[in-house]
């Protein structure tokens, strides 16, 4: 598919040139062309080679276009990179007839509310002229789409991790306490109180959810890291499928610091309401059935 540009209004609003693994983007009034990298791999072409296009005009009459390769590019956008081609828009204008006319323009409004209300304010004049005027959320619909089933999924996946932390959480202390029976009936024998007893386990729960959560965390940081930082190169399994919709070859990790401390802050919460329950539980036994206790 080739898309005609603008060379110097497009790099305001999109940010395909920064993509460019060879070459240059495209400058105004040249017979140039910037292609996807797998689109160049496929038909041998480079930087410097000589394209013909043949296309239609306006009218609907055969036109060739003789191109030369100014730049390539290996975009996140598998779509792009698979089967993309750019041209000047004044060069389409001019072979293709068109008169000045375009079949679409693209506004960078901002990501801030100021930006959606100055799409609103030009909407009904753009619909006065018999046009259509869409904004963002439409044409990335099924962006917002897969993003919102990400949270979701993630959402269910983060709670059965905590559910699975929690049982193994629930079982080290609840080991830790009962195989300590006997030698709290011995302690409370000697004349230790109840409260004394319950503290002492408090803390002792309280460091192993402090430890466990300091380990967990740094551990999973050293994991996540290099995955932030470099992340995971799939492109390759959507070289010659397509997925319907524009999805990113390459998966990188986040640092994702709420879930990372609610995480850590639920581990600690989670044991030392586990010890309670187990301490509380082997305090009302009296002292000689602790004693006997197997």
């Amino acid at each position: 598919m080739i898309t005609a540009v603008d060379p110097v209004k497009d790099a305001g609003v999109f940010k395909i040139h920064n993509s460019l693994s060879e070459g240059r983007w495209l400058t105004d009034e040249e017979q140039g062309l910037v292609l996807g990298h797998w689109l160049a791999e496929d038909i041998g072409a480079m930087v410097g080679s000589a394209v013909l296009v043949e296309t239609q005009t306006k009218d609907g009459y055969n036109q060739v276009i003789d191109l030369e390769i100014v730049g390539i590019i290996n975009c996140p956008n598998p779509e792009i990179t698979r089967s993309g081609m750019f041209i000047p828009l004044s060069v389409a204008d001019e072979f293709l007839e068109m008169g000045g006319l375009v079949t679409e323009m693209n506004v960078n409004f901002g990501a801030d509310s100021a930006g959606d209300a100055e799409f609103a304010a030009l909407v009904p004049d753009i619909e006065a002229m018999g046009l259509e005027a869409v904004d963002w959320r439409v044409l990335g619909e099924d962006f917002v789409a897969i993003s919102q089933a990400k949270a979701g999924s993630s959402g269910v996946l983060i709670l059965l991790i905590l559910i699975i932390a929690g049982v193994g959480i629930s079982n080290t202390t609840l080991m830790a306490v009962y195989e300590r029976v006997r030698e709290l009936g011995m302690m409370r024998a000697l004349g230790m109180k109840n409260g004394q007893i319950r503290r002492l386990f408090l803390w002792e729960s309280a460091g192993i959810g402090l430890l466990g959560g300091v380990l967990g965390i740094g551990l999973g940081a050293l994991v996540n890291w290099p995955l932030v930082r470099w992340g995971i190169d799939y492109s390759f399994l959507m070289r010659e499928s397509s997925f319907g919709y524009r999805i990113q070859g390459q998966m990188y990790g986040v640092w994702d610091f709420p879930t990372m401390a609610a995480a850590f802050f639920l581990g600690v919460g989670m044991t030392v309401l586990v010890a309670v329950f187990s301490t509380g539980r082997i305090l009302r036994l009296n002292i000689p059935a602790s004693l006997r206790f197997q």
